[in-house]
């Protein structure tokens, strides 16, 4: 199947001079004029990743981070939807409370708790590794209790994961790296003592946003777009999602400038990984 442009399917015979959108913004052609060729749209993409990634770095919602990250996107959707707004929700915080620790008897090994997770008690908890279905567990070897679940990650080190309070709210989740898997089982098969010690934070009350704009057309009834602007809280979020939402932001510039809409067109850069958008 050949790859198809969707730049010149956007609108297919409803494209239209500049700016004559219904509701379009006098200045959606200067946009358009930035990324009306793919080595325009490649320099685009790339400034932006660079500004909301390498700049900014992680920016998880609810963060000072994410909110440069929101008021990024709401200014580049400004250049060409005439209706944009950041709509705020307010939302429970987290947040790592020092360096996590793993030690399997001598050795130290990566870890990375899970967005979201409880951590340990105070002074952490000691006790022998076992597999669990594909990744493994601390267990108390005296009561056969679960103190933490371990993930192997699918891509190499240690990564962390979405929120898991829903479905475990009282045991510590975490990621371990697929390097470490070799010695992890000879653990489990040694019994070999193992301490963790994770502290985190609950933050009762924060305040994020998801960006919303809109390029209205002749009917109310709306095609949505909608991708997620928070990163986790250890990576820039390149691949996850910045750069989808950067695809979004091509793609409202490039409706508001040249197509005149049927059904209304609203874009969304989501906070809280969808889950908070807009009602």
């Amino acid at each position: 199947m050949r790859k198809r442009n969707i730049f010149s399917l956007l609108g297919g015979a409803s494209f239209a001079g500049p700016a004559r959108a219904s509701g379009s913004r006098p200045n959606a052609s200067d946009a358009w004029k930035d990324i009306d060729t793919p080595e325009k749209r490649e320099t685009y993409a790339k400034g932006l990743l660079k500004e909301l990634c390498s700049d900014l770095g992680p920016h998880p919602s609810g963060t000072p981070e994410y909110d440069r990250a929101a008021a990024i996107i709401e200014r580049e959707m400004k250049r060409s939807l005439p209706n944009v707004e950041q709509v705020r929700f307010d939302m429970e915080g987290w947040r790592p409370a020092g360096k996590p620790l793993f030690r399997v008897g001598d050795a130290e090994v990566e870890i990375c708790p899970y967005y979201g997770t409880p951590g340990t008690p105070a002074k952490g908890v000691t006790g022998v590794i076992r597999k669990s279905g594909g990744g493994y567990s601390l267990v108390d070897p005296k009561t056969g209790e679960r103190l933490a679940l371990f993930a192997v990650s699918p891509y190499g080190r240690a990564i962390t994961h979405p929120d898991f309070r829903r479905t475990s709210p009282v045991i510590t989740r975490l990621g371990v790296g697929r390097q470490d898997v070799p010695m992890l089982d000879n653990a489990a098969l040694s019994k070999t003592p193992s301490a963790l010690q994770v502290d985190v934070e609950f933050i009762p009350l924060v305040t994020s946003s998801s960006v919303a704009g809109t390029l209205p057309g002749k009917s109310t009834d709306e095609i949505l777009f909608i991708s997620h602007l928070d990163t986790v809280y250890t990576a820039p979020g390149g691949n996850d999602n910045t750069a989808s939402t950067i695809v979004m932001v091509l793609l409202a510039h490039a409706a508001a400038a040249r197509i005149k809409p049927e059904l209304t067109m609203t874009f969304i850069a989501a906070g809280a990984e969808d889950r908070k958008s807009v009602v």
